[in-house]
């Protein structure tokens, strides 16, 4: 492979391992406005600069910056100073709608956009064994920027649709936030029957369990298949919430996640069958809502 250029805009804390894994590829330079970040990237034998014009010669530059505004302002700005055939990898967590903006911006120029969501944290990225989402095809994404995704990861899943990467991070984000709204109600709720923390992560961590059953089992199986026939009926976990609200209710436990699902338990036994598996749930959002009840 000719040499190439590979050049970093973000030098925070994960910007800045971003861009000591992509100088294992080709070092380059890496742009911050942050005087200390650029001090950091150079005590890592790295080549920061100030001017985001030093990087118009890249072949590819990686973005990992803090907000999506930065990172629409860095990309209409690179649009203006990239050459045609160049990579633009937005590594920042950014919306599907501001990939979709970026492309407006580079696309006209022959810049090429691709969505890389990182999942895992900062030491994961330092070590290489973090682990990426791509909104591309590996097979078309160009042998420099397939290079330039493995140094950075251990572990890759290329989704080859462009903004599905950001979507699943977005996605990704928002289940863990609201889990842990929901455990911590699951624990304020078993405090004042003795249940540790300890106790409550042996009940929920098995495939089995609260946590990974509804996803592996339900969401991964049943509603694939639409195969609602069996298994624990939408009547029954109706009452279970309704318990689960009571509960918290004599402790004066505020629920501002799992009180917020039952509505959804009952909506779903205004619209399915009771008998019918709770996964039936997903039809909730899947079918029109004059839908005839089953």
């Amino acid at each position: 492979m000719s040499e190439v250029t590979i050049g970093v805009c973000g030098l925070g804390n994960m910007g800045l391992q971003v861009a000591r894994r992509a100088a294992t590829v080709r070092p380059g330079p890496c742009f911050d406005v942050s005087e200390a970040a650029r001090a950091n990237a150079a005590a890592e034998g790295l080549q920061p600069t100030a001017e985001l014009s030093d990087l118009s010669g890249c072949d590819v530059v990686v973005l990992c910056l803090p907000r999506s505004d930065i990172s629409l302002d860095v990309a209409r700005r690179l649009a203006g100073l990239l050459a045609k055939g160049s990579v633009v990898i937005e590594t920042s967590t950014v919306s599907p709608n501001d990939i979709a903006t970026m492309e407006a911006y580079l696309e006209p120029k022959g810049i090429r956009v691709i969505d890389a969501a990182i999942i895992s944290g900062v030491p994961a990225m330092a070590a290489g064994t973090s682990t990426m989402l791509v909104g591309a095809d590996e097979h078309s994404a160009g042998e420099l920027v397939v290079r330039i995704i493995n140094a950075l990861s251990a572990k890759v899943t290329w989704l080859g649709r462009p903004r599905a990467a950001m979507a699943m991070k977005v996605i990704h984000n928002a289940v863990a936030h609201a889990t842990m709204v929901t455990l911590s109600e699951a624990r304020a709720m078993g405090l004042p029957y003795g249940i540790t923390e300890e106790m409550l992560v042996e009940m929920l961590r098995g495939e089995e369990a609260g946590l990974l059953r509804p996803l592996l089992h339900r969401i991964g199986e049943r509603v694939p298949a639409r195969d609602y026939a069996g298994g624990m009926s939408l009547e029954a976990a109706r009452k279970d919430s309704l318990l689960a609200l009571g509960m918290a209710a004599e402790w004066r436990v505020p629920l501002y996640s799992i009180g917020a699902t039952h509505t959804a338990f009952e909506n779903a036994v205004g619209r399915f069958s009771g008998r019918d598996d709770y996964a039936v749930i997903a039809e909730l959002w899947t079918r029109p809502e004059d839908g005839e009840r089953d």
